[in-house]
């Protein structure tokens, strides 16, 4: 009776040890899970924004919502088109980001549509890429004249998020529930319209660039309208993802008040130092037992400053 006594406590113990190093183990995993999804989504991202053309004709488009934000921009960098030839096909791509949600699944994915080679409106293997590829301008006497060149213009089903688009996106990253989108803008002292040289402070009696009521969301979307990525000195991508363990223990509702409620909006304004994950990390011990326990401790912030 003593050695089954001695035995069956030399057993609990050896569970108890081996229940301990197998939750340690999951953990384990599940960040690793979490750490390759962040980490080859962001490389991406970084890779492309790396890429963007510089051009005064190439503007980008930042969708600063309540909410998952959406960003795109023009690059050299392969895309996909089934309308277009081998020879057709440019190396300039639109490229994009967003967050697909279907239900309880979320997931990050990249928008890559090839734009053709270009001349006098038509789509031939070569000599130049026209950003504008819709060429929405008016023919005059003097022959075609190309219409504004800017993404809000040129694809207005990327920015409407119209169904016919859908085949152009591909998921990089499962269970991202949230991408945060912020700017940092080079100094804006002076309005380049006004003929003033960029190296000279601004003159009394000019109109400022921008007024000074503008909401920072507008001020931003204006400035990418005018000027494209060449006067963000950076864009800071913040996403977060809930582990494959335990993504699957909450239902939609959850992961949608989650978001709603601790994943708050980054500001807008370019001045400010704020970012996102500082206050999403707050949140998340401000909240801490009111949250499911799945939440607590599945989901995982990540954050990446990329310079331009």
């Amino acid at each position: 009776m003593v050695a089954i006594s001695v035995l069956g406590i030399l057993c609990s113990l050896v569970l108890q040890v081996m229940s301990s190093a197998t939750r340690l183990t999951g953990g384990a995993r599940q960040t690793t899970d979490c750490d390759t999804e962040a980490r080859y989504a962001l490389d991406q991202i970084a890779t492309d924004l790396a890429h963007h053309i510089r051009r005064s004709d190439a503007s980008a488009f930042i969708d600063k919502r309540s909410g998952n934000d959406r960003i795109y921009f023009f690059a050299d960098m392969p895309g996909y088109d089934p309308d277009l030839t081998n020879e057709q096909r440019s190396n300039i791509s639109l490229l994009g980001y967003r967050i697909y949600s279907n239900g309880s699944q979320f997931a990050l994915q990249r928008f890559a549509k090839a734009l053709p080679w270009q001349t006098n409106g038509a789509k031939v293997a070569m000599p130049y890429v026209m950003t504008d590829y819709s060429l929405n301008g008016d023919k005059g006497n003097a022959g075609y004249v190309q219409g504004p060149t800017t993404l809000v213009g040129a694809f207005p089903s990327v920015i409407n998020n119209e169904s016919s688009e859908e085949n152009m996106y591909q998921t990089i990253a499962e269970n991202v529930i949230r991408f945060e989108v912020s700017i940092l803008t080079k100094p804006i002292t002076f309005d380049e319209n006004a003929g003033v040289s960029l190296d000279k402070p601004y003159p009394s009696g000019t109109a400022p660039l921008f007024p000074s009521d503008l909401r920072p969301e507008d001020r931003m979307i204006a400035e990418l309208n005018r000027n494209g990525l060449s006067r963000i000195s950076a864009i800071v991508i913040s996403i977060a993802i809930l582990d494959p363990q335990n993504v699957v223990r909450l239902n939609e509702t959850q992961i949608k008040t989650f978001i709603d409620g601790a994943l708050t909006d980054a500001e807008c304004d370019p001045n400010s130092t704020k970012l996102p994950m500082e206050g999403w990390n707050r949140e998340l011990q401000l909240q801490g037992s009111s949250l499911p326990k799945p939440m607590r401790t599945g989901v995982r912030f990540y954050q990446r400053v990329i310079h331009l």
